[in-house]
């Protein structure tokens, strides 16, 4: 009997720096996504402000009728911190994203056992897509948009985030209370992974809101 092969879907993952992101991402490796499935991994970054609203380019810009001149070149300067800054958090985001692609196809493989349809395991590695989002809207609001715009048949997202604080260092949002946003807000079903139970005891700090 001829075997059928199943229909490719569009798997999104969002992920941060967590501990119950690497969880989320392990359980859908051994028991969600299939060889055929179309993977977007996608973590959300905040953009860098403009320089000319920020600390002391704030005044001179709200006083500018008053004549006060804003030094060229400390604007110019500030820019290119900006811009420095922005492309180091990109950077690691997209490093993130390529350590969770590993992830996927290292476990895959290492579980080759578990499934019949990817043919030889040895040479297999899914068909990821990586994104970054910094288009300044909230996590859970980024996540539904690039969702909607891929046309995701599932979004798969752990249940809770990295805190504040190692938000604040890498850049990177947590995905906290965004699950429940995603639960209301997603036009395709979501599936939040549960922490395993060494997670579920373990203290969670505040997360960002969604």
């Amino acid at each position: 009997m001829t075997e059928i092969e199943p229909a490719a879907r569009v798997v999104l993952i969002p992920v941060d720096k967590s501990s119950h992101s690497d969880h989320a991402v392990s359980w859908a490796t051994l028991n969600l996504v299939l060889p055929s499935d179309d993977i977007h991994l996608m973590t959300v970054i905040a953009p860098s402000p403009d320089p000319s609203t920020v600390g002391a380019f704030s005044a001179p810009m709200a006083l500018a009728s008053a004549d006060i001149l804003m030094d060229v070149d400390l604007m110019d300067h500030a820019r290119d911190r900006c811009e420095q800054e922005e492309a180091e958090r990109v950077g690691s985001a997209r490093e993130l994203l390529r350590e969770y692609e590993k992830q996927l196809n290292s476990m895959y493989l290492e579980n080759s056992h578990l499934h019949t349809s990817a043919g030889d395991s040895r040479s297999f590695s899914f068909k990821v897509t990586k994104h970054v989002s910094m288009d300044g809207a909230s996590t859970g609001q980024a996540v539904v948009d690039y969702a909607e715009k891929i046309k995701a048949d599932l979004v798969a997202v752990g249940s809770r985030g990295l805190g504040s604080i190692h938000s604040n260092v890498l850049g990177l949002f947590g995905l906290g209370s965004v699950s429940d946003y995603l639960v209301h807000h997603l036009h395709c079903p979501a599936l939040v992974v549960r922490p395993s139970p060494a997670l579920a005891q373990a203290p969670s700090p505040p997360a960002p809101a969604p």
